[in-house]
């Protein structure tokens, strides 16, 4: 019977602990404080110990209301000072103390609350006296607010994540970075990506980060994080990837409703609309500003609102290991980006919403026309229509044409480069006068040139190469750089220099199934590498 009787008594505490409505049930509690019980910072430190307050019915996450002298609070219930933003306060239980402290995190609760006044000595000891008005002991009553009121926020400050990729051995390195593709509803195929900072070292994923845009082909980036002069200076930024592509550098803080933040969003998502490409979107983690930017461009695009809850949640899990299912998996998506987008579009829940409609209406209060909106979703749109078209085998020819409408070439005397299967007039025949007098391209010596001949990938690269070494880039002096493909021994040698460059510099990037060099290059892969190479035009220019 008495075993019967402790299961129910705690099944009773549990849900006591659990529904707000138990919070009378907890009893008011009373403690006092010396001025010889404020620590060195402010911190006062109670009578009460902290088993008395936790076993009377409180919990952690709790809201209490404490009443002293005329002042009455509203604070939660933690177990370390870094369980509240900075500046905040709150009541404290915490493992190594024995008593319950009231404290600010990295503030000082006696000053601010006039308490007492700290006076400091030559020898750097110091003593607290009372207040103006204060007379000791001061009492305290600590009494239950909401039960659970602060649970959310109190997981959210019980994640922690390390530096080390050692410690992360069940993740790629793209996973460690915080890099992933964004393929919810309406995004095209490899258009959009959002990683960790890949220039930051501060949390050591940046190598990881700018790895992966590399393998990705990302030509645009747009960095939340820093300003330009910052960016430029993170050591090792001049023989990254990074330093590449094309990137606007916006320097946005984190309150995400400021009217600052949303100007310089719509400068950054102008920027996306006026350079078609693939795009990289990045803050320092990945997390924060970068995972309200994602998520606002998901739905602009046509995501639901549990494609948007789970993408943003997967950085929960690359940080923090933060499964389905978990308490603390409720408590950061729904103190996390629920909240944020409901606020961002006024809106009570994203389920019912239409939440294109509520980005779209969004962005155009952050200052986007309606045409640069559409600009923007034709970009992150493109891939999918690229995947429709006819993946068929590029051309010679049609692959110097493309180089040739990009070079800006306008005055075309005669050249020697006359072949026998080109006409001798024409936008063909122009085109290939120009590569063979650059010397981008040469025929096969016996007259021919072979337009309509396949190109191979390590082709195509060489003859980037030449063109890039003809605008005076290319590889100057002794250089090294990895190739990192499983077939990278396959490359012939004259193609070995090329090929090592257009992979630095993300114009011609690999697959799962290596760099397949001697593979047909595809009508599709020449215009995803002719918007690499108008990028890189553009950055050579600048």
């Amino acid at each position: 019977m008495k075993k019967t009787l402790s299961i129910l008594l705690c099944l009773v505490m549990l849900v006591a602990l659990a529904v707000p409505g138990f919070a009378a049930d907890c009893p008011s509690l009373s403690a006092t404080a010396q001025a010889a019980d404020i620590m060195k910072y402010g911190n006062v430190v109670l009578s009460l110990r902290k088993e008395e307050l936790l076993g009377a019915g409180y919990a952690y996450g709790d809201v209490v209301t404490v009443k002293f002298l005329d002042q009455t609070l509203e604070l939660p219930v933690c177990s370390n000072y870094s369980d509240v933003d900075s500046g905040l306060p709150g009541v404290f239980a915490r493992q190594k103390e024995e008593n319950v402290i009231l404290a600010i995190n990295m503030g000082d609760f006696a000053t601010t609350y006039q308490i007492a006044v700290k006076t400091t000595h030559e020898d750097k000891s110091f003593v607290w006296n009372w207040a103006e008005g204060v007379t000791g002991p001061v009492s305290f009553t600590i009494e239950m607010k909401q039960a659970g009121g602060y649970r959310d926020e109190y997981l959210l400050h019980q994640l922690s994540y390390t530096d080390e990729r050692a410690d992360y051995p069940d993740l790629s390195d793209a996973e460690f970075a915080n890099f992933r593709a964004v393929e919810t509803t309406g995004m095209g195929k490899g258009v959009l990506y959002r990683t960790a900072s890949p220039i930051n070292p501060e949390h050591n994923r940046n190598t990881y980060a700018d790895a992966a845009i590399r393998a990705a082909g990302v030509t645009v980036v747009m960095n939340l994080a820093d300003d330009d002069a910052t960016a430029r200076a993170y050591p090792g930024f001049d023989e990254s990837y990074y330093a590449t592509t094309s990137f606007i550098a916006l320097n946005m803080g984190v309150d995400f409703f400021a009217q600052e933040f949303q100007e310089k969003l719509a400068e950054g998502l102008r920027f996306l609309a006026a350079h078609p490409g693939v795009y990289a979107v990045h803050c320092t983690e990945g997390k924060d500003r970068a995972g309200f930017v994602i998520a606002l461009l998901e739905c602009l695009m046509g995501a639901s609102a549990q494609e948007v809850s789970e993408d943003y949640m997967r950085t929960f899990y690359n940080y923090y290991g933060v499964n389905p299912g978990e308490e603390r998996y409720d408590a950061v998506l729904k103190s996390g980006i629920v909240k944020s987008l409901c606020r961002a579009f006024a809106i009570d829940d994203l389920e019912s919403a239409d939440l294109a409609a509520c980005a779209q209406s969004y962005l155009r209060a952050c200052g986007l026309t309606d045409e640069t909106i559409e600009a923007l979703k034709k970009n992150l749109s493109a891939a999918q229509e690229k995947e429709a078209e006819v993946d068929g085998v590029l051309t010679r020819g049609e692959f110097i044409m493309g180089l040739f409408e990009l070079s800006g070439e306008k005055d075309m005397e005669p050249r020697q480069a006359y072949f026998d299967d080109v006409p001798m007039h024409g936008d063909l025949a122009l085109a290939i006068r120009w590569a063979v007098g650059n010397g981008i391209v040469k025929g096969y010596g016996d007259g021919r040139f072979g337009p309509d001949d396949p190109v191979t990938r390590e082709q195509m690269a060489t003859m980037l190469y030449r063109n890039a070494v003809l605008l005076g880039q290319g590889f100057q002096g002794m250089w090294m750089f990895y190739l990192n493909y499983p077939d990278a021994a396959e490359i012939s040698e004259w193609a070995d220099e090329a090929m090592h460059w257009v992979v630095m510099n993300g114009i011609l990037i690999g697959s799962d199934r290596g760099l397949e060099p001697k593979a047909n290059a595809t009508d599709a892969q020449l215009a995803t590498v002719l918007d690499r190479w108008q990028s890189f035009l553009s950055q050579i220019a600048a």
